[in-house]
């Protein structure tokens, strides 16, 4: 315990009458601690608590009870026995009373400002790497290139686009999203979801396949739609419960085709799983439906795009977001000239407001909005950009797949 404008010798002031006159003090270790490193956290401390800790020199205990709560006593005396904290308290009559303020020991002001430091050098480094990779992986991947260049150093995604870059102009592939994450974070569950990470900051599909990054593909059938697997008797999927999930992969022998049911037959592409449920339900005797999970890979696009090319009206509903818009574009990209469709906006519909887009969301749907070739596009991804926020709802996709089927 030290004390708080101690004495000349070192002790506590004393009155004329040589009693103990001390009204604050500061407990401190005594001397002798056990090692601790500051990139983790000590024995009985939260992660989030040592993380809040060692931001800042000192904090009123005020605001150390409101973070931590009933565990805010017991934390701070177990940093301050280890050297991290000094704990500034009131006395009364040489007992401890109420908290005042932490403060943080000089050795640890010291180390975390070294490490600080060092945290600092290295997201440089990270920053101008990305900043050069993404001149060099332009012409490869536009998505990527402008993802290298807005995503912030402190941030999860800029790592992996960092390896994904680097990967793409190495030609190198990885056997899965956990091999990736093994080769280049040294665990195989660091970064397992570095598929989602780079498809949300505008990675090409093309690019993930070239990665290696690619889940298996579904590809959800149902309605007005005959298929054939493994040559397995034709099924017809309007006596199902749809949509049916299949899983498409290059060596598999599937086949399907529309069922014949009248000279107008629609086709509903749609990406919300509960929405497609509910049109195969409503309307599975004379609608056929197919559901892609997410951006679908190549062997399920080929099937939905035959199955289109059969149809008579063809209406997609992806969801109203970045993602929804590429997948969007993938499809109509590769319909047969003279196709009748439509790109449904579920935006359009009422929803709940959502938080706003991520930059690099906001500037890829700019892009496309500007520069696409296909006027459909253009027209989606503008209502979505100018909408601010995604729409990713199953009442609002059912509710303008209703509003599209009723006018046919």
């Amino acid at each position: 315990m030290a004390w708080v404008k101690p004495g000349k010798d070192g002790t506590p002031p004393r009155d004329r009458k040589g009693r103990f006159k001390v009204s604050r003090a500061l407990l401190t270790a005594d001397g002798t601690v056990p090692a601790c490193s500051p990139g983790k956290a000590p024995h009985g401390v939260a992660d989030v608590d040592w993380r809040w800790v060692a931001s800042a020199a000192s904090r009123q205990w005020q605001t150390v009870a409101g973070k931590m709560g009933s565990t805010a006593w017991s934390t701070c005396v177990t940093l301050a026995v280890i050297g991290v904290l000094e704990i500034d308290v009131t006395v009364d009559v040489l007992r401890v009373g109420a908290p005042i303020k932490v403060w943080l020991t000089q050795p640890w002001v010291t180390a975390l400002s070294l490490q600080t430091d060092g945290q600092s050098a290295t997201r440089e480094k990270l920053r101008q790497r990305a900043d050069n990779l993404s001149l060099q992986i332009d012409s490869i991947d536009s998505g990527l290139a402008a993802a290298l260049k807005t995503s912030r150093a402190y941030k999860k995604a800029l790592p992996i686009l960092v390896a994904a870059a680097q990967d793409l102009l190495d030609g190198a592939t990885h056997d899965g999203p956990r091999a990736f994450s093994q080769t280049h974070f040294g665990n195989t569950k660091t970064h397992d979801d570095a598929p989602e990470v780079l498809t949300d900051a505008g990675v090409s599909p093309e690019s993930l396949a070239a990665l290696g990054l690619n889940r298996s593909p579904y590809l959800g059938l149902g309605g007005a739609i005959t298929v054939a697997a493994a040559e397995g008797e034709a099924t017809d999927l309007r006596h199902y419960a749809g949509p049916v999930r299949y899983r498409i992969v290059p060596a598999a022998d599937f086949a399907a085709e529309l069922t014949p049911h009248d000279q107008s037959l629609t086709l509903a592409i749609v990406e919300n799983l509960q929405a497609a449920e509910a049109v195969c339900d409503a309307h599975g005797a004379s609608l056929a439906v197919a559901w892609c999970a997410g951006q679908p890979a190549d062997n399920p696009l080929d099937i939905m795009i035959g199955l289109a090319s059969g149809a008579n009206r063809v209406l997609i509903c992806p969801d109203a977001d970045w993602g929804g818009v590429r997948i969007a574009a993938r499809i109509i990209e590769r319909l047969p000239a003279g196709t009748r469709y439509e790109v449904l906006d579920p935006g359009t519909a009422p929803h709940q407001t959502r938080k706003p887009f991520s930059r690099p969301a906001r500037e890829g749907l700019e892009q496309i909005a500007t520069s696409h070739s296909h006027p459909e596009i253009r027209k989606i991804a503008r209502a979505v950009v100018e909408r601010g926020y995604p729409v990713e709802q199953e009442a609002s996709a059912r509710s303008v797949l209703a509003a599209a089927l009723s006018e046919r």
